[in-house]
C-alpha cells in the first residue's frame, strides 16, 4: 500500500532510515529501525521548498543591449536556487504585448522546471519527499508540452517578440496579470503551495490603469506628473489599452475593504495589480514581486530611460525589493535577489515530518538538528504544545508555514506523520531524523 502521496514537501531534511524486521509468536510485530544514521545513508533526502518564478523582460528597442546580458546570467541564477534547496518553476514572458491587437494573446512557450519535475526522467529525477516513487507523483509537473531543460529552454529576451505600437505606453503589469491569471493554466506553471516571485526587468515606468494626458506641447505622460496639470493640458487616453476614460481608467474594482483611493491614479493602480497578483495564492506572503528597473531615468545602457518608480513601489509594498538595472549589471541585480530569496526560504518552519511506514507511537524519538550540524543535536520533547505529537495518516496537510501577520502554508502532504508543535517547529536550516520501530501486522 502506498503510505505518502506528497502534493509538495519542505525543508527539513528526514532520513529514510535501514530497518530489520524482528518477529514473536503471538504478540505485534514490530520493526527495529537504525538509531545512527550518517548524511550519505540511503534514503536521505533534501526536500526543497517550492518557488514559481516569471521574468517579465522589457521587450523595447532600448533594452536590447542587456538582453545577452540577462539570458546568460540567467541559467546561473537558477543553478544556484537549486543548489540552496529550492524546487523551481521558471517561465519568461515579454513586459508587454507585441502590440494592441495582440494584447490577450499567449506570450510564452516554455517552462524550465529543476529536477523534482517527473520531466527529467526517472534516472535524473529528484525525489520531492520521503519514500516517493516516480510514477506515482503527479502534482505540480510542468505539461510535458512545455516542459524544457535549461539547455534547450529558449524563451529568453532575444526570442522575445518585439513591442513597437504601444504609443508610448507600458502596460506592464496589465500584462504580467493576463499572462499569470489567464495563459498559465494549460502548462501547469503555478502551484498552489509554492511561492510565486514576478521579476520585472526594464528601463522604463508602467502606466496599467493610469490616466494619460497630453500637454500644449505635445508631451505625453500620466496626468498625476508634476507639470502634467497646467493650462491647456488634456486627458488624452488611459495607460492600458482597451481602457476607457469614462471609466476613469479603472483596470477593475479593488477588494472589499480596500483603502479610498481615486481610479486613474499610481496608487489605485498598484493596490489593484497587488490584489490581483497575491488572488493567485491561497496567502498573500506567498507572492513577492522584484523589480530590476532604472531608478533614476536619465542614460541606461546609451538609451534614455525613465525611472521605474512604480514597478519599484508595487515591489516595496509585496516584500520584494528594487534593483538599480541600469547601474548594478544583471549579475550583480540576479545575485541580490537571490540572496533575498534565500532569506524568504530560512523563514518557512517545517510543521509535519513525513514517515514512510506507520509507526509504534512508543517507540517514537524525534531528534533535531540545529542548523543541520549533527554536532548539535536536541531531542524534541513529545508535547502538544512545544513538542512533537504523533498525527497519524494525514490528508492534505500543509508541512511547511510562514510566521507573521499572514503565515503562507505551503507543501501539502498524504502519509503518516509526526507533527511538530509550537517552537519545535523547524526554523531554516535545521533538520530532523526520527527514530521509531514500525508497526506491523502479527
Amino acid at each position: 500500500m502506498k503510505l505518502l502521496r506528497d502534493k509538495l514537501s519542505l525543508l527539513a531534511p528526514l532520513a529514510g532510515l535501514s530497518a530489520l524486521a524482528l518477529t514473536g509468536c503471538g504478540k505485534q510485530t514490530f520493526e527495529t529501525i537504525s538509531t545512527r544514521i550518517e548524511t550519505e545513508a540511503p534514503g536521505f533526502i533534501q526536500i526543497a521548498p517550492k518557488v514559481d518564478i516569471v521574468l517579465a523582460q522589457d521587450n523595447t528597442g532600448s533594452m536590447i543591449s542587456i538582453y545577452n546580458d540577462i539570458g546568460a546570467q540567467m541559467p546561473g541564477f537558477l543553478n544556484a536556487l537549486a543548489a540552496s534547496g529550492w524546487d523551481y518553476h521558471f517561465a519568461a514572458i515579454p513586459l508587454t504585448p507585441r502590440s494592441l491587437t495582440q494584447f490577450g494573446e499567449r506570450q510564452f512557450s516554455q517552462v524550465l522546471a529543476s529536477k523534482q519535475d517527473r520531466n527529467w526522467g526517472e534516472a535524473s529525477w529528484l525525489a520531492p519527499y520521503p519514500g516517493a516513487q516516480f510514477g506515482d507523483v503527479d502534482e505540480g509537473q510542468v505539461n510535458a508540452s512545455y516542459f524544457r531543460r535549461p539547455e534547450s529552454f529558449t524563451d529568453y529576451f532575444t526570442n522575445l517578440y518585439p513591442s513597437t505600437s504601444l504609443s508610448g505606453s507600458e502596460p506592464g503589469l496589465e500584462n504580467v496579470r493576463r499572462q499569470l491569471t489567464q495563459h498559465m493554466g494549460e502548462s501547469n506553471f503555478h502551484r498552489p503551495d509554492a511561492m510565486l516571485v514576478v521579476i520585472v526587468v526594464g528601463n522604463g515606468n508602467d502606466t496599467s490603469g493610469v490616466k494619460i494626458c497630453r500637454r500644449l506641447d505635445g508631451v505625453e505622460a500620466p496626468c498625476e506628473l508634476s507639470g502634467m496639470g497646467g493650462s491647456g493640458t488634456s486627458v488624452s487616453h488611459c495607460g492600458t489599452p482597451g481602457l476607457e476614460l469614462s471609466s476613469s481608467c479603472s483596470p477593475g474594482s479593488l477588494n472589499s475593504g480596500s483603502p479610498s483611493l481615486t481610479a486613474g491614479t499610481y496608487a489605485y493602480a498598484r493596490e489593484y495589480y497587488k490584489q490581483r497578483l497575491q488572488s493567485l495564492r491561497p496567502s498573500p506572503s506567498q507572492v513577492k514581486l522584484y523589480a530590476a528597473v532604472s531608478t533614476l531615468g536619465g542614460q541606461c545602457y546609451g538609451s534614455s530611460s525613465s525611472a521605474g518608480t512604480q514597478y519599484a513601489a508595487l515591489a516595496g509594498e509585496m516584500g520584494g525589493t528594487s534593483h538599480n538595472i541600469c547601474s548594478a549589471g544583471a549579475a550583480s541585480v540576479l545575485s541580490s535577489i537571490r540572496s533575498s530569496l534565500q532569506v524568504t526560504r530560512m523563514a518557512l518552519r517545517t510543521v509535519y515530518l513525513m514517515l514512510d511506514r506507520e509507526p509504534e507511537l512508543s517507540t517514537i524519538r524525534v531528534i533535531r538538528y540545529v542548523d543541520g550540524d549533527r554536532n548539535r543535536a536536541v531531542e524534541i520533547p513529545q508535547d502538544d504544545a512545544n513538542g512533537w505529537s504523533y498525527a497519524g495518516m494525514i490528508t492534505d496537510q500543509p508541512r511547511v508555514v510562514t510566521d507573521g501577520p499572514n503565515p503562507a502554508t505551503m507543501n501539502t502532504a498524504t502519509g503518516w506523520a509526526v507533527r511538530l508543535n509550537g517552537s519545535a517547529r523547524l526554523l531554516g536550516a535545521d533538520t530532523a531524523e526520527v527514530r521509531f520501530q514500525r508497526r506491523t501486522s502479527p
